[in-house]
């Protein structure tokens, strides 16, 4: 009895061990894509998903500011006369950038539909000087109105000549503005409520009469404050979509740039650059710019360490801003001004102003921009455009988004612009700063820590496995050397147990 019931307890013990050892063998070989699953279902986002409050409320949970760099223009007299413009960088004027999601609908085709408000406070403390700092630059307002005259035929400029020259009547090509005006204040301006005119006559005249409307303020902030609608989708139909845009004021198709044959400018595409698919280790990322009005494209840099935690960073290329020669897709930005790579147009979403985007000071961009104006060093550590995102999760660790506005000046024929020089006058450089918050980088560890903890586990099942194999395969070893043991011992008595066992076998399967 006690060598048979050795052996069974032998039997069990490999079965069970044999069991342990090829469920540990095969999660373990295919632990990337179980847990890739596992999580992929975890980041759909919904009202219910543990991400949820952290996607509703950015600003709570990951510290969300912006910086201004003005290029304060040192000499406006000798350069309305023609001299090259000599800038001074001033700043950063930092503002603490709150965003908040509200009126919040899940859709059944499995995207998601909000409103995104921005509030922006002046920190005082992190600037480098206050917000009423004055800053001399062009007067964007009235070079942007007189230049889209210069176009015009004699009978619509002879409509329109008394109406603009009223408005200009006393102002200057170049003028002085606080950062506040310059930033979200705004600064009321006659000019700015007749470019309504092309949103519609109403609104234009509506403008006109509300000095404390923001519609008539120039500021290149001011329409920051307004919410913007858009469509995303959750995740729902596919890792790869969550986070990607859909429609913008319910537009997915927009009307501003130019259809050009091979082009898809107007389509609205790419992520909020936040949050990216999880275990993803491709080498590029689509992200829509808001103020650029366009996708772009953001590629592998290399591995950073933040807190303990690898990151991968991605970088803004410059062919971004490559012309339509070096990169026909880019034609539609390259419509109007045919300008040499570096820059990118932004008229059609800055109210048709001569505006054209590009890297802080130029970088990367042709040596003839920074040739004409003085005041311009590139600093590839200061004025890269980087986002820094950790693979397994998706999620965006730190963010410095950096761009630089500039107008395209050319010769006018009123207001002494006669000897004006043809150039790109930078006018500031932003930098849109993201870091998490100390919740978000311990969540993160936690996060991070689970798959270390889940291959121990795994291969804690794994050695269980092999150490009861090895013990039943010792009883089973055991139960054939006591049995030959016996049979060496007394083989008269072992055959004749044996011969009974064998005869009984038949009647006990009778009965069954």
């Amino acid at each position: 009895m006690g060598v048979n019931a050795g052996r069974g307890a032998g039997v069990i013990c490999v079965v069970v061990g044999a069991f342990l050892v090829v469920l540990g063998a095969a999660v373990l070989i295919n632990f990337t894509a179980t847990f890739q699953f596992i999580l992929s279902r975890k980041v759909v986002l919904s009202s219910t998903a543990q991400g949820f409050p952290i996607w509703r409320d950015v600003s709570d949970h990951l510290d969300t500011k912006t910086a201004w760099y003005f290029f304060n223009l040192t000499n406006p007299e000798e350069f309305m006369q023609g001299t090259q413009p000599i800038l001074q960088e001033v700043g950063p004027f930092w503002y603490k950038t709150i965003l908040k999601k509200i009126n919040i609908e899940f859709l059944d085709n499995k995207t998601v539909t909000f409103e995104e408000h921005r509030e922006f406070e002046f920190d005082a403390e992190n600037s480098v000087l206050p917000n009423t700092t004055r800053i001399t630059m062009i007067n964007v307002p009235v070079m942007s109105a007189l230049q889209r005259l210069k176009p015009l035929g004699y009978f619509a400029r002879l409509a329109v000549d008394p109406v603009i020259k009223a408005a200009i009547a006393d102002q200057q090509l170049t003028a002085n503005y606080s950062v506040a005006e310059l930033t979200y204040d705004g600064v009321y301006n006659n000019l700015v409520a007749l470019s309504k005119i092309k949103e519609g006559f109403l609104e234009a005249i509506f403008a006109l009469n509300s000095k404390d409307n923001k519609k008539g303020k120039f500021g290149f902030g001011v329409d920051k404050h307004d919410p913007t609608t858009f469509n995303m989708f959750t995740g729902g139909t596919g890792v790869m979509d969550l986070n990607r845009i859909y429609s913008i004021n319910h537009k997915h198709v927009l009307s501003m740039w130019p259809n050009i044959e091979n082009t898809t400018c107007n389509i609205v595409d790419g992520t909020f650059g936040y949050l990216r698919p999880p275990m993803n280790e491709s080498n590029e990322q689509k992200v829509y710019i808001p103020d650029m009005c366009r996708p772009v494209t953001i590629r592998y840099e290399k591995d950073v360490n933040t807190n303990g935690i690898r990151l991968r960073r991605f970088i803004l290329g410059k062919e971004n801003f490559y012309n339509r020669e070096a990169e026909p897709a880019n034609a539609c930005y390259d419509e109007i001004y045919r300008e040499p790579s570096g820059v990118a147009e932004a008229g059609p979403c800055k109210q048709g102003a001569p505006i054209l985007l590009s890297m802080p000071h130029f970088m990367h961009a042709d040596p003839s921009f920074s040739e004409k104006v003085i005041g311009m060093n590139a600093d590839p550590e200061r004025h890269t455009f980087i986002m820094d995102h950790e693979p397994m999760t998706g999620m965006t660790v730190t963010v410095r988004g950096r761009l630089q506005a500039n107008f395209r000046v050319t010769q006018l024929d009123c207001l002494d612009g006669e000897k004006l020089p043809e150039l790109l006058m930078p006018l500031f450089w932003q930098e849109l700063y993201v870091e998490a918050g100390p919740g978000i980088v311990a969540f993160l560890h936690k996060v991070l820590s689970y798959p270390g903890l889940a291959k121990i586990a795994l291969i804690i099942v794994l050695l269980l496995g092999i150490i009861i194999s090895i013990i039943g395969a010792g009883f089973l070893m055991n139960h054939s050397r006591r049995t030959r043991q016996t049979e060496q011992l007394n083989p008269t008595k072992y055959h004749k147990m044996a011969t009974q066992e064998a005869t009984r076998k038949p009647e006990l399967d009778q009965l069954v």
